[in-house]
C-alpha cells in the first residue's frame, strides 16, 4: 500500500510541475486562440517518465498549435 502511495504523490508532483511549467510559459492563450493555428486539447496518463512531458513542451512551443489545455489521470497502473 505504501508504494501505491508513493507513486500517487510523484504522479501528483510530476502533473502539478507540468502544468506549472506550462503556465510560466505562457501557454493561457487559451482566451483568445489564434485561428490559423490548430487548436488542441493534449490528453494524457502523465506517469513519470519523458515522454508525455515532452509531447506536452513540444505542443506549447509549436508555431502551429494552439494548446487550450491538458487532462491527466493516473496511467500505466492496474485496478484490482
Amino acid at each position: 500500500m505504501n508504494t501505491i502511495t508513493e507513486r500517487m504523490n510523484k504522479t501528483i508532483q510530476l502533473v502539478t510541475s507540468a502544468l506549472l511549467l506550462l503556465l510560466c510559459m505562457g501557454c493561457t492563450n487559451a482566451i483568445t486562440p489564434n485561428e490559423s493555428k490548430e487548436l488542441v486539447i493534449l490528453d494524457t496518463d502523465m506517469v513519470p517518465g519523458l515522454d508525455d512531458g515532452l509531447a506536452m513542451l513540444m505542443l506549447a512551443q509549436s508555431e502551429h498549435v494552439d494548446l487550450l489545455g491538458v487532462t491527466v489521470i493516473a496511467g500505466n497502473t492496474h485496478v484490482n
